[in-house]
């Protein structure tokens, strides 16, 4: 669940500067559906991150948010499940499947689904370092036991963003949204 806040507290303890900042605010909830984190990514009033040293924090971070997501759609039996939240809502943009954000890989790797699930799409973010990747397939191992799983690499649209080439950055679906519109 998504929710938008208009002016949002926002400390930096950083920087020790206090302000208000309209925030994307979302619920990570377990595999039984309670809430066991908050996470917040406060934007400037055109909708980027807002100019503020950590734009994004959550609340139940480490070991309590581990096995939850962030369930931005209902299901109907097969979803996606992302890294980071504008990840997901590109790939749901794009590909028309109901998207559940883990914030991390490392939070990706662990997620633990609910029943009724049959079939997830497991969408990759293509790092230079390789933990994005990796993540998706320790994920997909997993899984492939009890679900079925289809990977989702944005690669496979790579050639409207480079020509072909291999990106010299760091890839996902939020990169192929923003090279659509």
């Amino acid at each position: 669940m998504i929710r938008c806040h208009p002016n949002l507290d926002h400390y930096d303890p950083t920087t020790g500067h206090a302000g208000a900042w309209p925030a994307m605010v979302a619920l990570v909830q377990g595999p039984d559906g309670t809430p066991v984190g908050l996470h917040r990514t406060w934007l400037d009033h055109d909708g980027r991150k807002a100019p503020v040293t950590t734009p994004r924090l959550s609340l139940g971070a480490g070991t309590t948010m581990t096995g939850g997501a962030i369930r931005m759609m209902a299901h109907d039996g097969t979803i996606a499940i992302s890294e980071g939240i504008e990840t997901g809502l590109a790939h749901a943009h794009l590909r028309g499947i109901p998207t559940w954000s883990c914030l991390s890989a490392t939070l990706l790797q662990r997620v633990q689904l609910p029943a009724g699930i049959v079939t997830v799409h497991i969408v990759v973010d293509v790092d230079a370092s390789g933990t994005g990747q990796n993540a998706a397939l320790a994920l997909a191992k997993r899984l492939r036991a009890t679900h079925r799983v289809v990977l989702k690499w944005p690669t496979a649209d790579l050639a409207l963003i480079t020509g072909g080439t291999t990106p010299a950055k760091n890839l996902d679906w939020a990169d192929l949204a923003g090279a659509r519109t």
